[in-house]
C-alpha cells in the first residue's frame, strides 16, 4: 500500500520532496531496504505502543495522533507542509502548484478535504501565524482527547470557529476573512477552503468508493480527481481491492513484489505494473491536458473586484451581492 502511494505521488504527482514517518525500529529497516527518506518519530508518540492485540484502538490512536505533532513541527521551521495517510494514491497532476492555487484562490492557511468538517487523511497547511496557532491548538489537545478514545479527525470538530473556520466556496472563504479582520483574530483562526472527494462528481455519496456494492469508474483527467482516497474502506485488502477495481494500482503485486538481496527487513519491493502490464497506466497518460487540480476557470467577479482593491464597505457589499449566486449565498454546493 505504502510503496503503490509513493509511486504515483512521486511518479504522477511529481512531489520530490517527502519523508515517511514511522515509530518502530521494524519501520525504519523497511524505509532503508526501499530506500525511502525516513524519519523516526516515535519520541513524539504521547505513549509507547503497546502492540498488544486487545488494545490495538489504543495503538491507533497514538499513530494517528501524530499527525499534528509533525506537522506542527514542520509549520514552526516555516515549512509548508502537506500531511498524507498511506491509502492514497494519485493521478497525472502537478499536486503541490494544485494545492497552491487552490489555497492562494481563497487566500487561505491550508486546504482539506470535506468531511463534516474535515478529513485529516490529506490536508496542506501553511506556516501562517493563524495556521501554526491551529496545529498548536490541535496538537495540544491530544492528551485529553487520548483520555477519552477520540481521533486526531474526531477531534476537528472540537477546534472549529475557536481554531479554524472551513468554507467550500472561494466568496465564503473570503467573508471569513473579512469577519475575523474585523475581530482583529485573523492570525489566530485558520481558514481552510475544501474540496469534495475526487469521485464525489460521479456518486453524490462520499462512500461508494468504499463500498463493495458499487464503484463507479472514476475519470483520472477529471479536474476534480487528484487523488483516490477510500475513506470508507476497512483494511488493506480491501482497500487494494478497490484501487485494483478503479484502476488505480501501480505495483506489480501478484509476481513482482520480493525482498531485495541482503535486505534485513525482508520487506517484499515492488516493481512497477506497468513493467508486466504495459498498459498499466494508459488511462492516466492519455488525458488531453495535465492542468491543475482542485482548482478549475476563473475566480467570482466580485472576488476579482476585491483583489483589485477594494475597501473594506465594498468588500461587505460584494459578498452578499444578489448578482453573484457563489457569493450570495445563493447558489451552495450539495452536502453529505
Amino acid at each position: 500500500m505504502v510503496q503503490n502511494s509513493i509511486y504515483s505521488l512521486v511518479k504522477h504527482a511529481g512531489v520530490r520532496n517527502y519523508v515517511a514517518v514511522a515509530w518502530s525500529q521494524e519501520d525504519l529497516e523497511a524505509c532503508a531496504d526501499l530506500n525511502l527518506p525516513c524519519a523516526d518519530v516515535s519520541g513524539m508518540l504521547l505513549e509507547p505502543i503497546i502492540t498488544n492485540k486487545l488494545l490495538l484502538q489504543h495503538d491507533f490512536l497514538l499513530m494517528m495522533w501524530i499527525k499534528p505533532a509533525v506537522m506542527l513541527r514542520a509549520l514552526r521551521q516555516g515549512y509548508a507542509a502537506m500531511f498524507v495517510d498511506t491509502d492514497v494514491v494519485y493521478t497525472v497532476k502537478p499536486l503541490w502548484e494544485s494545492y497552491m492555487e487552490f489555497i492562494d484562490r481563497a487566500e487561505g492557511d491550508g486546504a482539506w478535504q470535506f468531511e463534516s468538517p474535515l478529513n485529516s487523511g490529506h490536508f496542506v497547511i501553511l506556516p501562517t501565524p493563524a495556521g501554526i496557532a491551529f496545529a498548536d491548538a490541535w496538537n495540544a489537545s491530544a492528551p485529553g482527547m487520548l483520555e477519552q478514545k477520540v481521533s486526531e479527525q474526531k477531534a476537528l470538530p472540537l477546534l472549529e470557529g475557536s481554531r479554524f473556520r472551513q468554507c467550500r466556496t472561494t466568496c465564503l472563504c473570503y467573508r471569513h476573512k473579512y469577519e475575523l479582520l474585523a475581530n482583529s483574530t485573523r492570525d489566530q483562526v485558520a481558514i481552510f477552503p475544501t474540496y469534495f472527494p475526487g469521485y464525489y462528481p460521479y456518486t453524490l455519496s462520499s462512500c461508494t468508493v468504499g463500498s463493495r456494492e458499487w464503484m463507479p469508474p472514476i475519470d483520472p483527467c477529471d479536474w476534480t480527481t487528484l487523488y483516490v482516497h477510500p475513506i470508507c474502506a476497512q483494511g488493506s485488502a480491501l482497500k487494494r481491492s478497490i484501487f485494483k477495481e478503479v484502476g488505480m494500482w501501480f505495483v506489480d503485486d501478484e509476481e513482482g513484489c520480493q525482498p531485495q538481496t541482503g535486505a534485513a527487513s525482508q520487506v517484499p519491493a515492488c516493481r512497477p505494473l506497468h513493467w508486466q502490464v504495459p498498459d498499466a497506466e494508459a488511462r492516466l497518460y492519455s488525458c488531453p491536458s495535465y492542468g491543475l487540480g482542485l482548482v478549475h476557470g476563473d475566480v467570482p467577479p466580485a472576488i476579482r473586484q476585491l483583489r483589485a482593491g477594494a475597501n473594506a464597505e465594498e468588500a461587505r457589499a460584494l459578498l452578499t451581492a444578489s448578482a453573484d449566486k457563489e457569493c450570495s449565498g445563493k447558489h451552495e454546493p450539495l452536502h453529505f
